[in-house]
Order: C-alpha cells, then structure tokens, then sequence
C-alpha cells in the first residue's frame, strides 16, 4: 500500500486512491479554520455588522428574494456598489434564511477559502514551508481582512474572488493552460461587480497577457482581448442595467476636492497597521508598537536583501511578483484617483492589498533566506564535493 494515499472502497467493488494530505495542506486548513472563527468570534456578540453600504446590501439581497430586483430599503433601485455581495448573501441561504443571518457565516467562510487559496498558491513559488506557514498566520492575526470580514461589507467576496482570479491566471503563466485563463476571466468579472476597483486586476493580467515574453504577437492580443471582454462584460452589463434604472453608472456619495498627493500620508498611516495583531488588552500599547515596528524593520530589511538576490538572478518567479505586488500598486493608483471624486475610508479599501503583499514579503523573505546559488562552472561544487566546497569559499 502506497503511505502517500488513503483507500476508499466503492460498493463495486473498486478502490478509489485518494492523495494523502501532508502537513503543510493540513497546517493550511487548520488556519484557514482559525480565520473563519476568528471572524465568526468577532460577530459573536452582536452578529455581523451592519452600517452604511451594509445596509443596502442586505436590503438588495432581502428584495431579491422576494423578487423585487436589486432595490435597496427605500424601495429603489440601487447603483452605488456592485452587485455581487447583495447575490452572495442571498444565494448562500438558499433562499431559506434572512441575508443578514446568512451574511456573517458567509464572510467568514470567504476569508477562510481566500486564506487556504492563498497558502496553496504560495507554497508553489516558496521553498521554506515554515515562511508559507508565517504568511498565512499574518493574514490571520493583523487588523485589516478580519476586521473588515466582521462587517456585511463586499470586500470579503471582492477578495476571494481577486485571489482566485490571480491563483489561476498564474497557472496559465506557468503551465499555458487556457482553461485556467478562462477560469481566471469569469473570476476576474466577478471581482468587477463586487467593487469597481477591481479593474485594477482585470488592466493587470491583460497587460500581462500582451508584453508576454517568449509568446508570439498573433497568440498574445487574442488572448488579452478575451480576458478583457470576458472579465469586463458583467461589469459592462451592471453599467447598462444602472443607465436604465438609476441613471447613472458610478457616484460617490461625498465630494471631495483634496488633492491627490494629501492621500498618500493616510493611506500609509493605514497600511501600518497591517501587521499588528489581536493582542490582549493586558499588553501595554507601547510594548505591543514597539514590538510590531521592530518586527516590520526586521522583516523589511531581509524583504529588501531577498529582492536584490532575486533581481540578480534574473527575476525568477517573475510572473508572480507581478501579480502579487503588480497588482496592488495598479490598485494604489486607482484608489489615489478616486478619492480625488469622493471621500473612502482607508482601512476599508486598503483590506484587499493585505493579502497579495504578504504573499510577496514571503516570497522576497524566502529569497533572502535561501542559499546562494554555487557557480554553474565549477563542476566540483555542482557534485557536492565538500572539497571542491571548501575550495570554492576560500
């Protein structure tokens, strides 16, 4: 009997192999379970979290089901956000249950799948399981993606959905797999519909898809213009639905006349809370800033030694590096312009970045972590000759 595979017998009398699961898959699934009830603690006292947008979206969710469309709680149609937290929150009771009741569990199973998702991915481009490990536990343990799971928000879905847009459309990179680049297209509309600025994605893989190298021309424009048609048409379909009952494709609720750089202090002031964890309220908050501060200098500087070793060595992974870390400052930008048209909350809209740059601290962590690479002229320290080894240091 292979030990790599479990055995189930079928009632003709077959055998089904099943892969047996190593301890990195399993220690995955065990965090991804700890975010799902980490989350579902953070409801636990009032249940999820309802203000603001929430608030039309379990109303739009709550119409639907009775067959009313998409109609927030006043009756009217409603265009401000994407639709796809309203359907996610209706359709995950099956029609049996109240949204609201509904909409904490599926949030947190959202985070859950986008945390395992996210640690399967990253054990392909990282060697060091135990870095695998780290990451995952950071997207657990920090402010951001928690936090705003608690809420009946659509940055949950928004998330789950970006990450298997970009898990897949790796695939397609590494192996040419058109099915996964399908896959990634459909995924990548969903993103669209959930919150706007998941056209920042949808300009990523296409830019992608035509400056591939080693890809010819005639190969690489079909397969762009289809990712952008397929990955833009529910987004194109929501617009057309909004010009026809609201009158108008996307609107803020505020205004704002701020200038574009007297975002980038906030959002940085944002973005350093990432990495502080839930910690007891027993713990002084200075030894808990202190703590976080020296953990990120530490974690920055060897993120900083691993991309200089990883540019030396011709960008290996690069294709990776540009979708985990390409496609946040794609979303940078875009959010930077935004709030040029309307005032947004940075926590909020800063959640969904948290993922894929931790995905990409891992992989420079690793990077700098590794061995260098021995000389591939120096046949004695290819063989692993501890002679030619001592002989090649000195």
């Amino acid at each position: 009997m292979n030990p790599a595979r479990l055995r189930l017998g079928l009632a003709d009398g077959r055998t089904l192999r099943i892969p047996r699961p190593d301890w990195l898959t399993l220690a995955l699934a065990g965090i991804a379970a700890a975010a799902v009830a980490l989350t579902l603690f953070r409801q636990s006292s009032y249940g999820v979290r309802v203000n603001g947008d929430a608030v039309h979206f379990i109303a739009m969710a709550r119409s639907l089901l009775e067959g009313g469309g998409l109609r927030s709680w006043d009756g009217d149609y409603y265009g401000q956000w994407g639709p796809l937290a309203a359907i996610s929150f209706a359709a995950f009771g099956f029609g049996l249950a109240d949204p609201k009741t509904v909409a904490g569990p599926f949030q947190a199973a959202a985070l859950g799948v986008s945390v395992f998702v996210a640690g399967i991915w990253l054990r392909r481009r990282v060697k060091s399981a135990w870095l695998v490990v780290w990451a995952c536990a950071c997207m657990v343990l920090a402010f951001p993606v928690v936090e705003m799971s608690a809420w009946a928000y659509s940055e949950p879905g928004f998330i789950l959905t970006g990450m298997l847009a970009l898990f897949f459309a790796d695939r397609h990179f590494e192996n040419g797999d058109r099915r996964s680049l399908l896959i990634s297209a459909a995924l990548c509309g969903l993103h669209c519909v959930s919150r706007y600025m998941g056209i920042a994605l949808l300009l990523s893989v296409v830019a992608l898809l035509a400056f591939r190298r080693g890809v010819p021309l005639r190969r690489r424009l079909p397969r762009a213009a289809a990712y952008a048609l397929i990955g833009a048409a529910p987004l194109a379909a929501w617009a057309l639905r909004n010009s026809a009952t609201v009158g108008f494709f996307l609107r803020y609720q505020d205004s704002s006349d701020t200038a574009v750089w007297e975002w980038v202090v906030p959002m940085m002031e944002s973005m350093s809370k990432w990495w502080i964890p839930f910690v007891p309220l027993s713990v002084p908050a200075g030894v808990g800033a202190g703590a976080t501060m020296a953990a990120m200098a530490a974690v920055g500087a060897l993120a900083a030694l691993g991309l200089v070793r990883w540019l030396r060595r011709e960008g290996d992974g690069r294709r990776f590096v540009l979708l985990a870390a390409g496609f946040p400052f794609i979303y940078m930008a875009l959010l930077l312009w935004g709030m040029t048209i309307g005032s947004m909350g940075m926590d909020r809209f800063l959640a969904p970045l948290f993922i894929p740059l931790t995905m990409a601290a891992a992989f420079f962590l690793d990077r700098a972590l590794a061995r260098p690479p021995v000389e591939s002229g120096r046949a004695g320290a290819r063989s692993g000759n501890p002679l030619s080894r001592a002989a090649l240091a000195l």
